[in-house]
């Protein structure tokens, strides 16, 4: 079932679209740039896979007023492979300060099968309710709502803030230890006891600093919707503040734009290659002047031959 699109939505509308065009420059960007095809970063196109379901797929189903019970199972793939998306990327930030001798090797092991175990989980997992006919108001799938929300969402979203807090206290651990050898290395060279700027962590805890703003992105732009799914199960929908079920649809749409220009602006890999994309591009443009202007004179120069030589001959 669908409806024509109101007025009020089109705001909604152009938001969707954004993000969508946003997440594909973000994979375009990683698939086609050599330095940026790092474990962390196809984590994070799958990540902006999972917004442009959001942004492509279930906000506008939710304009056109398609089947609830489609929506509820989009929703729910969204929600889950996003969770899925930042926890993983999580254990990586993990693996690489915790044990960075074998990141390497581990990721090359278990990338591109954790990729395929996220959207394969989130999936299955969501589909869950069709055993049951997705009866909303049977024993069963109270449960599940209640063991998909709190076990894999609300009990996630505590393991990666544990985890981050864990990687930020050893990465400033070792960025001290670093910049102490630095100075110390500095004043046995006799260079006036300078310390060197840059430790090799120091880029560590920015990435991880990214990995955490994405986190937050992500939990607070669904929150909403959480809160509503809980009180709906619990059989209390009067606690629903009429404005919300509207303002979580922009939330949710703000939250799946926010992640590229997070990652565009304060991820340094990427802010340096759309710098090196834009400087091909401006050279690519001037050499095509450059070429057409210089096709325009060598016409020019032609034509006033040709007519020079019409005109001695008339």
């Amino acid at each position: 079932m669908t409806a024509a699109l109101k007025y009020e939505d089109i705001p909604l509308l152009l938001l969707s679209i954004f993000a969508v065009l946003a997440n594909i420059f973000v994979c375009f960007l990683v698939l086609n740039t050599r330095r940026l095809r790092s474990a962390t970063n196809k984590f994070v196109v799958s990540l902006a896979i999972s917004d442009i379901l959001i942004a492509g797929l279930l906000l506008p189903f939710i304009l056109a007023k398609v089947d609830a019970i489609v929506i509820d199972y989009m929703g729910s793939i969204s929600l889950l492979a996003g969770v899925a998306n930042i926890a993983v990327i999580t254990i990586d930030r993990y693996i690489a300060v915790f044990n960075p001798f074998k990141y390497n090797a581990i990721m090359r092991k278990w990338l591109v099968r954790t990729i395929i175990l996220i959207w394969t989980l989130s999936i299955v997992i969501s589909l869950l309710p069709l055993i049951w006919s997705t009866n909303q108001s049977s024993t069963q799938h109270h449960v599940y709502i209640f063991t998909v929300q709190i076990g894999l969402v609300i009990l996630s979203y505590a393991l990666i803030f544990m985890a981050y807090y864990k990687i930020f206290r050893k990465v400033r651990q070792t960025v001290r230890k670093e910049r102490t050898l630095m100075m110390s290395l500095a004043v046995s060279r006799g260079h006036g006891g300078k310390q060197i700027k840059v430790c090799p962590s120091a880029s560590e805890s920015k990435v991880t600093r990214v990995s955490v703003i994405i986190a937050l992105n992500f939990m607070l732009t669904w929150l909403p919707v959480e809160y509503m799914t809980l009180v709906h199960t619990v059989g209390m929908p009067g606690l629903i503040p009429l404005p919300l079920p509207k303002i979580s649809l922009f939330t949710i749409a703000l939250g799946a734009l926010i992640d590229p220009v997070v990652y565009s602006y304060l991820k340094a890999d990427f802010r340096h290659a759309i710098k090196r994309m834009f400087k091909k591009f401006r050279r690519y443009a001037n050499s095509d002047q450059g070429e057409t202007s210089a096709s325009q004179s060598m016409m020019g120069g032609y034509k006033y031959r040709v007519g020079g030589y019409n005109s001695t001959n008339v």
